[in-house]
């Protein structure tokens, strides 16, 4: 199983790209983030427990972000 999100936006994807890019499956291309999971056992609470921490560190990375940018 495998799931990609696309993620555009106004807020600094540079920034947030930078935060995450060590950590895990991020490609900033277009003024886009591009996130790809995939699950080889094909267990469907394996993928979504990663889809959910990439999406909390991705919601953290863009509050941070918007702290600093005041």
């Amino acid at each position: 199983m495998e799931i990609e999100f696309e993620i555009s936006g106004t807020g600094d994807l540079l920034a947030i790209y930078s935060a995450l890019r060590v950590e895990g499956p991020v490609v900033l291309r277009s003024g886009r983030l591009y996130m790809r999971f995939e699950c080889s056992d094909d267990s469907i609470a394996r993928l979504r427990a990663m889809v959910n921490t990439w999406l909390r560190l991705l919601k953290i990375a863009s509050d941070m972000v918007e702290i600093v940018n005041q």
